[in-house]
């Protein structure tokens, strides 16, 4: 499943059809205030893969860029969720509230990264996560992130 998933997504980014991807995680000026969040999200995540596959820069500006995917705070998200990727021509860009969990943006770091809802309740990537497993395969995939 890993190798598959791995395959299509270079194939992908070989044709120029897939959306960035990133395990940089910035904290510019708009979300300097969570930068405790941020960070315990990053290690959570870091600690569940059992690598430290996610890392987190602080910048001085929140622009996306497609070396990095920064956290900015935005007052509210659709349908009340607590965090959301957004993607635009110039990257990615992780937004969250004030009321934004752990979980919740683990759960977008996943996102960041590549990662797709799943169907077990129990995993970080289900749609309304409160729990930080990941699978095998998942962990997997996320570690073949790293950059060399």
């Amino acid at each position: 499943m890993v190798r598959l998933l791995g395959l299509v997504w270079l194939v992908l980014m070989a044709v120029g059809c897939a959306e960035d991807v990133t395990t940089r995680i910035a904290v510019g000026p708009s979300a300097s205030s969570r930068y405790g969040l941020v960070q315990d999200a990053v290690d959570a995540i870091n600690e569940e893969i059992g690598e430290d596959v996610f890392e987190l820069i602080a910048i001085t500006g929140d622009r996306p860029s497609h070396d990095w995917a920064p956290v900015v705070i935005v007052d509210e998200l659709a349908d009340g969720v607590g965090a959301e990727v957004r993607h635009s021509d110039d990257g990615l860009q992780i937004c969250i509230t004030t009321r934004t969990n752990v979980v919740q943006l683990a759960h977008e770091f996943g996102h960041a990264a590549g990662l797709e809802h799943t169907r077990s309740y129990d995993n970080l990537m289900f749609r309304s996560a409160t729990k930080l497993g990941l699978n095998q395969a998942q962990r997997k995939y996320l570690r073949q992130m790293r950059e060399p």
